[in-house]
């Protein structure tokens, strides 16, 4: 080979691994919770919300894998974190959504509870959330110190059989109790429950309460699950009712007022504690369009808790 062939050859070598380098490498995007959406989203400087990078991200050219690397903490979600075709990565290049290594990262649809407890008799406390007035927030979840707790219910959960039972057979529309457990508040609750248990036991159908009939022991539903009339000993439980409020561990949404209802226990202030209602229906959101065939492509999420 001449010396100008062999020179021609080693500098296409170079350039080819050269451009090979250029294409495989590797950007990296942090997040934290002490962050600033300002900033570069660098390591030293990092964004402080998910979405801040998704955007910085989606306008970057997809040349180069990029990793979205999300520093320890709890990520309490103002919005659901949605990924459009235009976020995709590429085989070649994806993009990766991950914890940072050894670092324990949580992405919640919840939010916290930060107003002032107050109590009145020391066993029920009550807080203003001003955002849930006029049914604008309504959770039926609520946890403490990481601990699900009960909606107000009846019978209490406590008991050692915590179910009412049909007393005949009913509709789709309606249950029939005994009339001498039916109590006339649960029809007048702005947000009453029932859960029902049909007889074979291997599943629970929610339904709301429209109202009761005291005189027949009826309770009308409305906007309910059920696929088959109401058999006679299936059994269910009333929960959502303030009345019902009764014992500890129990909480209950006035969803008209913005006032949350709680009782935490003996000698537990609430204050003190980490109080967490759920607030998003979904975290993140991948949104394609089949019908246009438009998809969101290699993304992956790697050590991160939902």
């Amino acid at each position: 080979m001449s010396h100008l062939l062999k020179n021609t050859f080693i500098i296409f070598l170079i350039l080819l691994n050269f451009n090979s380098l250029v294409h495989s490498q590797q950007l990296e995007y942090f997040v934290s919770t002490i962050g600033n959406d300002k900033n570069p989203g660098t390591e030293a400087k990092p964004f402080a919300t998910i979405n801040r990078a998704r955007d910085v991200v989606r306008n970057i050219k997809k040349n180069d894998s990029i990793d979205i690397i999300i520093r320890e903490g709890c990520y309490f979600l103002a919005e659901t974190l949605i990924l459009n075709p235009e976020d995709s990565g590429t085989g070649e290049s994806p993009i990766t959504w991950r914890a940072a290594k050894n670092e324990k990262v949580i992405f919640s649809g919840g939010k916290s509870i930060n107003g002032k407890w107050k109590t009145a008799d020391g066993k029920i406390w009550v807080v203003d959330i001003p955002e849930a007035k006029n049914n604008n927030w309504n959770f039926r979840q609520l946890f403490v110190n990481d601990k699900r707790m009960t909606r107000a219910r009846f019978p209490n959960k406590s008991e050692s059989n915590p179910y009412l039972y049909a007393a005949s057979y009913g509709e789709k529309s309606y249950i029939n109790l005994d009339k001498e457990q039916i109590k006339d508040y649960w029809g007048k609750a702005t947000d009453a429950q029932i859960n029902i248990v049909p007889k074979w036991r291997f599943f629970n159908q929610w339904n709301t309460i429209k109202d009761v009939e005291v005189d027949s022991g009826r309770i009308n539903l409305v906007d309910n699950e059920l696929f088959a009339p109401i058999g006679k000993g299936d059994w269910f439980w009333i929960e959502g009712v303030k009345e019902e409020l009764d014992e500890p561990e129990e909480w209950f949404l006035d969803n008209k007022n913005g006032k949350l209802y709680y009782i935490p226990g003996k000698d537990i202030n609430p204050n003190k504690q980490k109080i967490i209602a759920p607030y998003l229906n979904r975290l993140v959101y991948i949104k394609g369009d089949v019908e246009k065939k438009l998809y969101v492509k290699n993304i992956n999420f790697k050590n991160i808790e939902f």
